[in-house]
């Protein structure tokens, strides 16, 4: 799925996180969390950034953050049954444009595989942008966009 990426480096921890640094020593992790109980081998995907000092908060993320990325979920989908829900984080207001970038970069690399749905919410305070991607042969499909559309009920106003 994944061709012609220029990840980091990128290591798996003893506590199944993912761990990299950029070429300004910006320390990311990477890390699924099992969401079984909705559909089996579906799992949500996290990442975030090491805390940063005060005086390194505006330090360029680095130019090849979705690369790894996109490398780290390839790894992941190389066992067909899994499938993943996407988040956009909101917290800062840039989760449509983080879903964007990552509908743009996952268009540029999917071979045809793979098949990504989104929903668009909202909560009584913020945005929502999420989104499910699993391999078009996952042969638990019906039982991933049930799942889906289940937790976007319950958590979202579906708009």
């Amino acid at each position: 799925m994944f061709a012609l990426l220029h990840p980091y480096k990128y290591t798996l921890t003893v506590e199944g996180r993912y761990h990299f640094t950029t070429e300004s020593g910006i320390e990311y992790f990477a890390y699924f969390l099992d969401l079984s109980d909705y559909s089996p081998g579906l799992y949500t995907f996290n990442f975030e950034r090491k805390e940063l000092p005060k005086d390194d908060e505006k330090k360029a993320p680095g130019c090849n953050v979705l690369d790894t990325i996109c490398q780290i979920l390839s790894d992941f989908f190389q066992q067909k049954t899994n499938a993943m829900l996407f988040v956009c984080d909101s917290t800062d207001g840039r989760a449509e444009g983080r879903r964007r970038l990552f509908s743009r970069k996952f268009n540029s690399v999917n071979d045809g595989s793979f098949e990504k749905i989104d929903r668009d919410g909202r909560t009584a305070y913020y945005s929502v942008y999420s989104s499910l991607i699993y391999r078009k042969d996952n042969p638990n499909k019906d039982d991933l966009l049930a799942a889906f559309e289940q937790i976007c009920a319950d958590s979202l106003i579906v708009e």
